[in-house]
């Protein structure tokens, strides 16, 4: 998913430049500063229902979010997130039936919006989730159609360890969800997607 590793990087050289009394925080614990970064894999199913027939798209997909913020409470981060999802060559269904795959096509649906993150430790286990907005833009051989944007959220749930005195690596889950409207001959429609992954994370605070 190219648009992670471009914020990937970016946050990169953002946490690399930070000023080293911002980031000196407790070691083992989860305050201050906060930057997570998780990429992974899962299923995503978008569907849409156009003058009576349902028309969706479902598949494998890579998945991920970012996610910066700081911690206001021990244990309990304020944080702002990008997320998403992208399916390659989806299958598509009509009114629940598969009719075929559409190659060459990828369904990109990604979203940004506001949210928390609350550890239980010590077991550093961690709840998160953010509500904003999304869009969706399928590709077809350099052609590209996007919706109007409408409203997304990211679910996760994560276990994490510690590698060093503020970094933790883990596993976590992840819901994307988005629905937006989207114009077709004329006339507007409201495109629903879901998607379930498995993440690699890695979180600094």
């Amino acid at each position: 998913m190219n648009r992670f590793a471009t914020v990937f990087a970016i946050l990169g050289a953002v946490l690399l430049t930070t000023p080293a009394v911002v980031l000196a925080q407790g070691v083992h614990t989860h305050d201050g500063f906060f930057l997570r970064l998780s990429t992974g894999a899962g299923f995503s199913s978008s569907t849409e229902k156009i003058q009576g027939t349902e028309v969706g798209y479902e598949g494998g997909c890579g998945q991920g979010s970012f996610a910066i913020g700081y911690a206001v409470a021990p244990n309990f981060i304020l944080n702002f997130d990008l997320f998403g999802n992208l399916v390659s060559d989806p299958t598509v269904t009509i009114d629940g039936t598969e009719v075929g795959e559409a190659e060459d096509v990828e369904v990109d649906t990604s979203g940004y919006g506001v949210g928390a993150t609350y550890y239980f430790m010590p077991v550093n286990i961690y709840l998160a989730g953010s509500f904003g907005f999304g869009e969706t833009t399928a590709k077809y051989k350099g052609n590209e159609s996007t919706t109007d944007p409408g409203y997304a959220a990211n679910l996760m749930a994560g276990k994490e360890w510690w590698v060093s005195s503020d970094w933790g690596v883990g596993v976590a889950g992840q819901l994307v969800w988005a629905s937006v409207p989207d114009k077709v001959g004329g006339k507007t429609y409201t495109l629903n997607t879901t998607s379930f992954g498995a993440l690699f994370t890695a979180t600094y605070n």
